[in-house]
């Protein structure tokens, strides 16, 4: 059976052009959804990031599958079935991995969604290393002062706290494979940038930094043991071109695990764009 994927509650509540044009109804919500929503790349489920299932998931563009029209139809009829992954705080694998009960209910991925979105989310289960709402809520005050509830931190997260660098979880990332940063910057006051990310699977890695006005270099690197400090074994790649030229650094079969990224000035000072994508082993 095809899940339903689309959310108009939350499709309405983080776009609040939608109430200003009068779109109320599921009915209006959906179909400015399917007409528009999609084609802007708008959000329609606290669940569901296209770009990620885009970024995870490379055979849908080999066979074709570009649009965002294309890969949400594909994804509601196949990809939640196959377990393919398109989210950063849901992996159904993951989430049946966690929990005796779901395994013993012989729940399917698609049942899987529709359980840790109508119950497990209230019930506090964690459904991806990425986003644990127990972690999000303690270690932002200002949330639990606002009173939100389980849904709404999850919520919270995929739509700000992402882009604030809040972490979702002990060892959940500021930025994830398959996401774009632009622009950031490096220079005399701030040499260095560091990212933290997660690849939820065995993957291949490209990382590109485009748009440079100044030499800069970048390092992928995994810290085997903990301690925090970067030692020569750990550094899994680098880039080092002259001038402003892209820096690019492809990785093949990284286990799964967390990861970071160093952008470190080596002459000048620039805006760069940092790209992320993966494939999936």
């Amino acid at each position: 059976m095809a899940i339903e994927l689309f959310a108009p509650d939350f499709y309405f509540n983080i776009y609040p052009d939608l109430g200003d044009a009068g779109l109320v109804t599921d009915e209006e919500l959906f179909n400015h959804f399917i007409f528009n929503g999609l084609n802007e790349g708008r959000l329609f489920s606290p669940l569901v990031d296209l770009n990620i299932y885009r970024a995870n998931n490379p055979d849908l563009a080999a066979a074709g599958l570009t649009t965002n029209r294309q890969l949400f139809e594909h994804l509601q009829t196949f990809g939640i079935k196959e377990g393919r992954i398109y989210s950063l705080v849901f992996d159904a694998n993951y989430y049946r991995s966690l929990y005796p009960d779901l395994q013993a209910a012989v729940l399917d991925n698609e049942e899987l969604f529709e359980h840790f979105l109508n119950n497990g989310i209230r019930e506090g289960r964690v459904a991806s290393r990425n986003f644990d709402v127990n972690f999000y809520l303690n270690n932002n005050p200002d949330l639990r002062a606002a009173g939100f509830n389980n849904f709404q931190a999850l919520e919270h997260f995929v739509v700000n706290g992402i882009k604030e660098g809040r972490q979702g979880s002990p060892g959940g990332s500021t930025v994830f494979a398959g996401s774009t940063i632009t622009p950031e910057f490096v220079g005399n006051n701030e040499a260095v940038d560091i990212y933290r990310f997660i690849l939820p699977r065995a993957s291949n890695l490209n990382v590109t930094l485009s748009g440079l006005t100044a030499d800069i270099d970048i390092e992928v690197i995994r810290d085997f043991n903990g301690n925090n400090l970067i030692e020569n074994n750990e550094i899994l790649g680098f880039s080092e071109n002259d001038g402003t030229s892209n820096e690019v650094i492809n990785l093949q079969n990284l286990a799964p695990g967390t990861y970071f990224v160093r952008v470190i000035q080596f002459e000048g000072e620039t805006n760069y764009n940092l790209t992320m994508t993966t494939t999936v082993i």
